[in-house]
C-alpha cells in the first residue's frame, strides 16, 4: 500500500467523526443555543435607594421601619423572578454589567407594590 493510500486508509474515520460532530452540532446544538433567553438589567439599588427615601420620610418606629425594610426585600426578590419569567430573560444587577444590555429599572420599579416605588 502507498503512504498516500495508507493516511486515506487511517484518516476516513477521523473525517467521518467530524461529519458526526458538525452534523449534530447544526441539527441539534445550534436551535437549543438561539432559545437561549434575553440578558437585561435591573437597578436594584436605585429601587432601593428610592423605597429607603421614602422609609426616612415615613416617621415610623425602629420596629415598623424593619418589618417594611423586609417585605420590601422580599417583594423586590419576588418581581424580579416574576418579571424575569414573564418575559423570557436573565436580569443582571446594573452595577455588576459594564455595557450592552436593555435595563428595565423603570419596568421593574413599576411593578413593585405602590408604597415601595421609588
Amino acid at each position: 500500500m502507498t503512504k498516500a493510500g495508507l493516511a486515506l486508509s487511517t484518516s476516513w474515520p477521523i473525517i467521518a467523526s467530524l461529519a458526526i460532530v458538525i452534523g449534530y452540532h447544526q441539527l441539534v446544538m445550534k436551535p437549543e443555543l438561539a432559545a437561549r433567553p434575553q440578558v437585561a438589567t435591573v437597578s436594584a439599588a436605585a429601587i432601593t435607594d428610592g423605597f429607603i427615601k421614602k422609609l426616612a420620610n415615613a416617621g415610623l418606629s425602629d420596629d415598623d421601619a424593619k418589618q417594611r425594610a423586609g417585605k420590601f426585600g422580599r417583594d423586590l426578590n419576588k418581581t424580579i423572578a416574576d418579571f424575569q419569567q414573564q418575559n423570557g430573560m436573565i436580569l443582571l444587577v446594573t452595577e455588576a454589567v459594564i455595557a450592552g444590555p436593555t435595563d428595565y429599572t423603570a419596568e421593574v420599579a413599576a411593578l413593585m407594590p405602590e408604597d415601595e416605588r421609588p
